[in-house]
């Protein structure tokens, strides 16, 4: 099962985004009604209000309930399986059966975005992509928003930043926990840049589910230059608000930028609308992230 929004701008011509709601398990209907989508729900449902920072601003916005099982997706054959490398497959078919459907969205710009465990589903969806070319001619970037892009640099991350935000102290008992395999996503992050198609990490800065150290390690692993004159963080910002620091970015070489979006959570187009239009705007456009969108 998926959602579409077609964008309020031109859908004719405008890109074609995909989001994913991560989990894993769950529903990207979460994404529509309380994300970006152009109604959110309030009064527990009853009612509905625009949203103003809806990303189908500028875009045609495909929601897709993964895997099967998840939301209002279902499975007749009782089949259903949830292994990263099927959930990536089916999600490469629903796609590919997307653009069948309706082929006036064949060979329009596209990107892919989500959350959370998106950090898996995403790059794994996007090495696909990229072997497929007939489907996917006009592939353009992947925005990966507090994803889980390496379980072990994330449990590593934690506890300091736990304990220097005050939430754990020294004494304080603390289990060494770890997983059978430390899977990290560089190969497909890899692959996905050589292809020539962006990527766009980005991470609230207050997140304790997947924070943003976690994501600023794994990317120090890839080696890359990290370009600007200062070769540093820097700030991105919006226009005449004070304080109108947005947060903070890193430009890589190959195409690879890490945004924090300062003072956001878990979910950052629900934390910070108006930051993630910004964001995702001028990521699509291929425009400096402090440029208002114009909305």
């Amino acid at each position: 099962m998926a959602g579409f929004t077609e964008s309020q701008r031109n859908p004719s011509t405008d890109p074609l985004i995909l989001w994913l709601n991560g989990g894993p398990g769950c529903s990207s209907l979460g994404g529509l009604i309380e994300e970006l989508g152009p109604f959110k729900l309030k009064h527990y449902g009853n009612t509905v209000y625009s949203n103003r920072h809806s990303w189908n601003l500028f875009a045609n916005v495909l929601f897709l309930e993964s895997p099967s099982g998840v939301g209002f997706s279902y499975n007749t054959n009782n089949n259903v399986t949830t292994n990263d490398d099927d959930v990536a497959q089916h999600n490469y078919q629903a796609l590919v059966d997307f653009l069948r459907k309706f082929p006036e969205y064949h060979g329009r710009a596209t990107y892919i975005t989500g959350e959370s465990y998106g950090g898996v589903y995403l790059p794994t969806l996007a090495v696909r992509m990229i072997n497929d070319s007939a489907n996917f001619p006009n592939f353009k970037g992947v925005a990966i928003g507090n994803g889980i892009l390496s379980f072990a640099l994330n449990y590593a991350t934690s506890i300091p930043l736990f304990y220097y935000h005050g939430l754990i102290r020294d004494d304080e008992e603390v289990m060494d926990t770890y997983v059978t395999t430390h899977y990290e996503m560089s190969p497909e992050i890899e692959q996905t840049s050589a292809a020539g198609v962006k990527i766009l990490i980005y991470n609230g800065d207050v997140d304790t589910v997947c924070n943003h150290a976690m994501n600023r390690q794994f990317l120090s692993k890839l080696n890359r230059r990290i370009l600007g004159e200062e070769r540093a963080n820097e700030p991105w910002s919006y226009l005449n608000e004070k304080p109108s620091i947005a947060g903070f970015q890193l430009k890589y070489e190959g195409g690879i930028d890490f945004i924090t979006v300062r003072g956001s959570g878990h979910f950052v187009p629900a934390d910070k609308p108006r930051e993630s239009l910004q964001m995702i705007y001028n990521f699509v456009t291929g425009q400096d992230y402090s440029l208002p969108a114009p909305f």
